[in-house]
Order: C-alpha cells, then sequence, then structure tokens
C-alpha cells in the first residue's frame, strides 16, 4: 500500500506543478492595451480594409483585412485599431 500512497502524491505535486505552470505563464503575458500593434504602411493596407473603416464598418475591415493576409483576429484588430486611431489623428 505505501507504494500506490506514494506514486498518488507524486501524481498529485506533478499537477499541481503543472497547474501552477501554466497559470504563472499566463499571468505573465501582457494584457491586450500592453503590447504594441503591428504597425502597417499604407501600401500594405489591403484593399476594402480602408473603405470599410471609411464607411464606419470596424467588423468588416477587421473580417476584410483577414480574408487579404490571413491574420488571425487579434492581429487583424490590433492593425484595423490602429489604422482607426491614425484617421482620427488627421
Amino acid at each position: 500500500m505505501p507504494v500506490t500512497l506514494e506514486i498518488k502524491t507524486l501524481v498529485a505535486l506533478v499537477t499541481t506543478a503543472a497547474v501552477v505552470g501554466v497559470l504563472v505563464g499566463r499571468l505573465s503575458r501582457p494584457r491586450g492595451g500592453d503590447a504594441a500593434a503591428p504597425h502597417v504602411p499604407p501600401a500594405e493596407i489591403p484593399p476594402g480594409v480602408a473603405d470599410a473603416l471609411a464607411r464606419g464598418e470596424k467588423i468588416a475591415a477587421i473580417a476584410a483585412y483577414r480574408k487579404a493576409t490571413g491574420a488571425g483576429l487579434k492581429d487583424a484588430k490590433d492593425v484595423v485599431d490602429e489604422l482607426e486611431r491614425g484617421t482620427k489623428r488627421k
């Protein structure tokens, strides 16, 4: 019986260490507002993205960027957010 108890204890310790490692990894990642958005030169803006932003259709702009570039949702949103901020400054 002592061997079974030792194995159970070892499994519990390994599981706990894995959970703690995952939580520490997630907590140490920068949040959405902490990381700088990728810069996209005006010449590289896919067709339809600027048009959708001009119409005030942010979701359509994100969808157009994703379709044209194959980017993920977060990256596309970050780029469109940057483009949107750039047009508001002008």
